[in-house]
């Protein structure tokens, strides 16, 4: 799947203005609770091409193995700021024994078994460290994320929105946490929104703080908490 998404960093302030205008005027509103899980080796060999993340949607307790790879070579249209294209696959792991993965991820076949995945889930994880030719035996966890969504249809505009909330956090079950707000509209062909957001944003007041991609954002969150 080719994942598009035009993506805003907000204020807090800023946030709640939008919040509000959503609840009052989306329509098929929903929210969401996302946990991520993000792992790589050390010294990353994965990232910043590749992101490998456990994905819990917490409301209805659905687990996802996700990888999401950056795509080279966009098209002229496609070389704006705040539009994120990357390829992502998803398999859905509900059998996954959390409590073996929050430290590390195995990638030897039996602990993979162990763990609760299925043969597909196995067979892909087994091709994608031979393709990317890693040497562990397992990925280390990086840090993990906890997403409040609002996620719904701006209806006389047509347009899907996902309003995030997410705190990020470097160790399971930590104290310490960093925070921060975003709007994301995800479609195939989500430029055509680009006009209808700064109209909005114009309206209500609001600036966008650019578009950083959530690992990057928590790798600089759990560095400079380390400082």
């Amino acid at each position: 799947m080719i994942e598009k998404e035009l993506k805003y960093l907000l204020s807090k302030v800023d946030y709640f203005k939008l919040k509000q205008y959503f609840e009052s005027y989306g329509e098929n509103k929903r929210l969401i609770l996302i946990k991520t899980y993000y792992y790589d080796t050390i010294p990353y060999s994965l990232l910043p091409s590749i992101v490998f993340r456990i994905r819990i949607i917490e409301n209805t307790a659905e687990i996802f193995l996700s990888v999401k790879a950056n795509i080279k070579g966009r098209l002229p249209s496609e070389e704006k700021s705040e539009l994120q294209i990357a390829k992502e696959l998803n398999y859905k792991v509900n059998n996954l024994k959390l409590s073996l993965i929050e430290n590390e991820f195995p990638l030897e076949e039996k602990e993979l078994f162990n763990i609760g995945l299925d043969e597909e889930s196995i067979s892909f994880i087994s091709q994608f460290k031979k393709d990317l030719n890693i040497n562990k035996n397992y990925l280390k966890i990086l840090g993990i994320s906890e997403i409040e969504r609002l996620t719904g249809n701006l209806s006389f505009y047509n347009m899907p929105f996902d309003l995030d909330h997410t705190k990020y956090y470097k160790y399971p079950n930590s104290p310490n946490y960093f925070e921060d707000y975003e709007l994301e509209v995800e479609d195939e062909n989500p430029d055509k929104y680009i006009n209808i957001i700064q109209t909005i944003f114009n309206q209500k007041d609001i600036k966008s703080l650019g578009s950083e991609k959530k690992i990057r954002r928590l790798l600089k969150y759990i560095t400079l908490h380390d400082n």
